[in-house]
């Protein structure tokens, strides 16, 4: 979901790029156009989902569960192809725009609104599908004495479910969006040159964006409906690993999901408003051991500073994919015979800004996968009992098997299939086999741990070519206007 959401912001910024809509006089508005559109997408999954409901009371296969998943994530990504159908070749912001003026982050938010709203439904439809499953799992919570939750309704379910997985995303992007367009204003309209101006214009929009990142927490962890973990032996333990590991966080928070999810985060950049968050399932279905692997995992995303390099890895790809998009297009208008016709050149700007967003996902992942690994591993150096680096230890199977086990539990509890690759976790099946793969090493020998240092090192090298590029076509574009 934070991928398609990404997606769905870039999409907005394409159709505004290209001067959308792509085709112009097309017979359908872009409002009529995205209705019957999610209609017909969502209107599907509902039908599917009902048909694979009723074979389900008649043979209870699992199966059927997992078409409905499948078809429900094939439906999520549909209606962003809607969403980019609508803004770039119809040009929903622009009609949009056209009713309302060019209000700084409304137009946009209300132009995504048919896609939320879109993905909303979805989760409306397959409802029944989730409730009878966690009615399964229930039974066999109540058959290992395990503490059960009251599953909510429909209403409070997809509104968890907006929360979670919208609300967390889209908040901090419309907020970002929001100091893009206010930036300009904020930039002297006289006494500046044109490279002054520039600067001055980075500048605001650098110190903007890294104020949203650092102050944006106690808004996100409200979103979630959270409360600080109670005092006891649980909160004693995981203060004394923060304080072990040399982080320093606000709070540990209890998610309350209505025993929905079972998950936990590390949210903030800055320690005053930093936290961790652990959700009410995860700390009520799995052993406190289990508990501490995965507040282990998130101390490591901390302890390792995973947010910082991702940013930073992001903006590599942009810049070098960016750059290369650009430098190309710029030279083949300036060689060629046959210049670009404005409707092709539009077309080539909107494929260039499709490779780059396509390229800065693709590192996004491949990166963020890597981090995944080493929190797992900073649990297991953790849970085999090494204090710091300096002083390694060897891995025990006991630590193992509590993370392993610990994202078993997960699994079981979202019917998750292990093997199943996701964009920035990879699968838990090769998660869990690369812990107890490691089991009588060395904790200063992890292969999880050399790999992370690899991307960092080549995240660097990909940033100095890309702050190069841009550069070089900064020198470029200066001798060739003059």
């Amino acid at each position: 979901m934070h991928a398609l959401l990404l997606a769905a912001f870039a999409v907005l910024y394409i159709g505004e790029e290209l001067d959308a809509p792509l085709i112009p006089d097309l017979p359908l508005s872009a409002v009529s156009f995205v209705i019957g559109a999610i209609v017909v997408v969502v209107g599907g999954v509902w039908l599917l989902s009902a048909f694979q409901g009723r074979g389900l009371s008649r043979d209870g296969k699992m199966n059927r569960i997992r078409r409905v998943e499948r078809w429900a994530a094939t439906a999520r990504w549909a209606l962003l192809a809607v969403h980019a159908a609508a803004v770039i070749l119809f040009g929903l912001l622009t009609e949009v725009r056209d009713q309302l003026g060019n209000l700084i982050a409304i137009d946009e938010t209300i132009s995504l609104l048919p896609l939320v709203f879109g993905l909303m439904v979805v989760e409306f439809a397959i409802y029944p599908i989730e409730r009878r499953l966690r009615n399964a799992m229930m039974m066999r919570s109540l058959d290992e004495g395990l503490p059960v939750h009251p599953f909510p309704n429909r209403l409070r379910f997809v509104w968890l479910w907006t929360r979670h997985h919208i609300l967390f995303i889209l908040i901090p992007l419309s907020i970002l969006l929001a100091w893009s367009e206010l930036a300009p204003l904020l930039v002297p309209e006289s006494g500046l040159s044109p490279t002054a101006r520039e600067g001055w214009f980075a500048s605001i929009q650098i110190l903007g964006v890294a104020a949203v990142f650092a102050l944006i927490p106690p808004l996100l962890v409200r979103i979630w409906d959270t409360v600080p973990l109670p005092p006891g032996r649980l909160r004693t333990r995981l203060d004394d690993m923060c304080t072990t590991h040399r982080v320093r966080i606000r709070n540990f928070l209890v998610w309350r999901t209505g025993g929905v999810m079972l998950n936990g985060a590390a949210i903030g950049l800055v320690h005053p408003l930093r936290y961790v968050v652990l959700s009410d399932a995860l700390l009520t279905s799995l052993t406190e051991r289990e508990v501490e692997a995965v507040a282990a995992h998130e101390i490591g995303h901390i302890r390792c500073k995973h947010t910082l390099w991702l940013a930073v890895s992001i903006l590599a790809a942009i810049m070098i994919l960016g750059t290369l998009a650009g430098v190309t297009i710029n030279t083949y208008q300036l060689h060629a015979t046959v210049p670009l016709t404005p409707p092709a050149e539009q077309i080539a700007v909107g494929v260039a800004l499709a490779f780059t967003l396509i390229g800065t996902l693709m590192v996004l992942g491949m990166v963020s996968r890597r981090f995944e690994r080493q929190a797992d591993a900073f649990a297991l150096r953790h849970l085999s009992g090494e204090q710091d680096k300096a002083h390694p230890v060897e891995t025990t199977a006991e630590a193992a098997h509590a993370m392993a086990g610990a994202l078993q539990r997960v699994a079981d509890a979202h019917a998750i299939d292990v093997r199943r690759k996701t964009f920035r976790h990879g699968s838990i099946y090769g998660r869990q086999r690369a812990l107890l793969t490691a089991v009588g090493q060395q904790t200063d020998t992890l292969v999880a741990d050399r790999v992370a240092k690899r991307t960092r090192w080549v995240t660097i090298g990909m940033l100095v070519i890309g702050v190069g590029l841009a550069v070089l076509e900064v020198i470029l574009n200066g001798s060739l206007t003059a």
